[in-house]
């Protein structure tokens, strides 16, 4: 059986050199900002920071005619950033709604455009400290105008709301999924990857649990006596989730009638969700299960991520128990803040406005 630590120092080494390919292509102040907050900041969320500001270098790439597509990224100076406008933001959040990099199109949600603001303002806010720039265009503006704004200049939204999901839909979806015309061969597997799928869903929707602590789940970390998955967290002590009665059965049926027939590889062979290539599954493998479903639940013209899940399970705790403490317990995070509904300035001027009416 496999070193439990094995996984997660994989992961560490992958987002370290990930990190280190794209800090080769960007300007310098770029490593200089990412060496002050090295100790500080997790191997994961040191290359989302350098990805997020490599997506913004790109926009400005693309955005700018003086410019071919063959220009490397280091060729942009300071004075490209020292000049960046409010219009150029509001352009840039338009653009990441859907835009082409790499040869692939990607898509953000609001919570993906507003985690790639939050980190250019910290980009920007170490550039200012460094006297690189006279101050950070992010903070002129209010977020949640701009984000309003964009919206009004975008087609029209494909995500959906998360407080609409119905976790149901895509329990059946799965269902469907098994009704599909299948090869014989397909038939054969086919159950298997059902009580797979069937159980990703259930731990997602009814746990909370991020996407990156579902795929590094090993054998060792289920107790069924305890009712209960430990996480493993880097630097501190292990956290653990709880199952209820039917998601310990699912987990059971799996791990009895499920995992064994992909016939894990030895450095595989502890790790709990396995994909057809007899290997540990992987988060993006999971995305893509999870938007296969939605479609199937919801239509192909809206899109489901697991984050979306995830925020719709703290949406349920709120609304069942209103302790903000207990949400954050439940999503594992040392601060108050959820995520559970960043509203726009309307919304809570609708709000405020129904509270002052049933006043007497």
């Amino acid at each position: 059986m496999s070193n439990p630590s094995t996984y997660h120092q994989i992961l560490r080494e992958n987002f370290d050199r990930m990190t280190a390919d794209l800090l080769s292509i960007l300007p310098s102040e770029v490593t200089g900002f990412v060496n002050t907050r090295y100790q500080k900041l997790a191997p994961r969320t040191r290359h989302a920071y350098v990805q997020d500001i490599y997506i913004f270098y790109c926009f400005l790439l693309q955005s700018d005619p003086e410019h071919d597509q063959d220009t490397r990224l280091t060729a942009y100076n300071l004075d490209v950033l020292a000049s960046v406008t409010t219009d150029q933001l509001l352009s840039y959040v338009s653009w990441l709604k859907e835009y082409q990099l790499d040869g692939k199109t990607h898509h953000n949600a609001e919570s993906g455009i507003r985690r790639k603001l939050s980190s250019l303002s910290s980009y920007f806010r170490y550039l200012a400290a460094q006297g690189y720039v006279s101050g950070n265009p992010v903070l002129v503006f209010d977020i949640n105008d701009l984000l309003r704004k964009a919206n009004s200049l975008a087609s029209p939204e494909k995500y959906k709301p998360d407080s609409s999901l119905d976790p149901c839909l895509l329990y059946k979806a799965v269902e469907l999924d098994s009704n599909q015309d299948l090869t014989p061969q397909q038939k054969v597997f086919h159950p298997i990857i059902v009580k797979r799928d069937r159980l990703i869903l259930h731990l997602l929707i009814d746990t909370g649990i991020q996407v990156s602590d579902l795929v590094s789940l090993d054998l060792d970390d289920i107790s069924f006596e305890k009712f209960r998955i430990r996480l493993q967290r880097t630097g501190s002590e292990s956290v653990y989730i709880y199952l209820n009665d039917y998601n310990a059965d699912l987990l059971f049926d799996y791990l009895k009638n499920g995992r064994d027939y992909f016939r894990p590889d030895e450095a595989s062979s502890n790790a709990l969700l396995l994909s057809r290539r007899h290997q540990r599954i992987t988060a993006r493998a999971i995305e893509q299960l999870v938007s296969r479903y939605g479609k199937l639940a919801y239509g192909e013209d809206v899109h489901i991520t697991p984050a979306m899940l995830r925020k719709a399970f703290a949406e349920q705790v709120y609304a069942e128990t209103r302790d903000l403490y207990l949400v954050t317990s439940a999503l594992h995070r040392k601060s108050l803040y959820t995520g559970l509904d960043q509203k726009s300035e309307k919304d809570r001027q609708k709000e405020l406005a129904e509270m002052i009416r049933r006043q007497k």
